[in-house]
C-alpha cells in the first residue's frame, strides 16, 4: 500500500508541472491558471482605483457588460467613492469557482474569485465573475461583474432575505443575475 501510493505521489508530481506548462491539464481544470490572471488584474485594478483611472477599470470588463450596464462611468465612479483611503494591500480568498461547460464544439468558462482589498481606512470584500473563454459569444469574454461591499457586510450579500445575489422565496434559494458594478450597500 505504502509503494502504491508512493507511486501515485511520483506521478502526479510528475504530470501537474507539465499540464501547467502546457498551458492546460489538471492545473487549468482546478482554475490555476484562472486565479493567475485574475491576481494579476486585481493588482491592475488596485492601481487603476488607486489613481482614478476609469478607462483602465472598463478595459478589463466584457464588451457586452459595458453594452448592458446603462451607466457604466457612473458605477466606476460611484467605486472611487466607495473606497475609502488608499488600498495598501489583497489577499485572496479561497474558494474561487470555475465552471466549464462544451456543447457542440463551444466553450464556455466562468471563473468566480474573492479578495479582501485593504486600506488605510478600511476593509473591503471584492467578488468577482469573469468569463474567461466563450468561443460561441468572444464579446462575453471578461468580468462580468465586480460587486463591491465593505467586509463587515460580506455575509449579508449571501442571506436570500437581502436580495444581493439570492432571493429566498417558497422555492428555496434562487441566485440573482448581476453585471457590472454592483455596490448593494452603501
Amino acid at each position: 500500500m505504502y509503494k502504491m501510493m508512493l507511486s501515485i505521489l511520483f506521478v502526479l508530481t510528475t504530470l501537474l508541472p507539465s499540464s501547467c506548462m502546457k498551458g492546460g491539464g489538471i492545473y487549468d481544470m482546478l482554475g490555476y491558471n484562472e486565479t493567475k490572471n485574475m491576481n494579476m488584474v486585481i493588482e491592475r485594478m488596485i492601481e487603476a482605483i488607486n489613481e482614478g483611472d476609469k478607462e483602465t477599470i472598463k478595459s478589463f470588463f466584457s464588451k457586452s457588460t459595458l453594452e448592458e450596464v446603462d451607466d457604466f462611468d457612473g458605477s466606476v465612479e460611484n467605486l472611487f467613492s466607495f473606497i475609502q483611503g488608499t488600498i495598501d494591500s489583497w489577499e485572496k480568498l479561497t474558494g474561487a469557482y470555475t465552471s466549464d461547460s462544451r456543447d457542440h464544439g463551444q466553450r464556455r468558462r466562468i471563473f468566480s474569485s474573492y479578495y479582501h482589498i485593504n486600506t488605510d481606512e478600511q476593509q473591503y470584500f471584492f467578488l468577482f465573475d469573469n468569463c474567461s473563454i466563450d468561443t460561441e459569444h468572444p464579446d462575453n469574454v471578461g468580468i462580468y461583474l465586480l460587486l463591491v461591499v465593505k467586509s463587515e457586510d460580506e455575509r449579508k450579500i449571501y442571506d436570500g432575505a437581502n436580495k444581493i445575489l439570492f432571493d429566498s422565496n417558497a422555492d428555496g434559494k434562487v441566485e440573482i443575475p448581476r453585471i457590472g458594478i454592483y455596490l448593494p450597500i452603501e
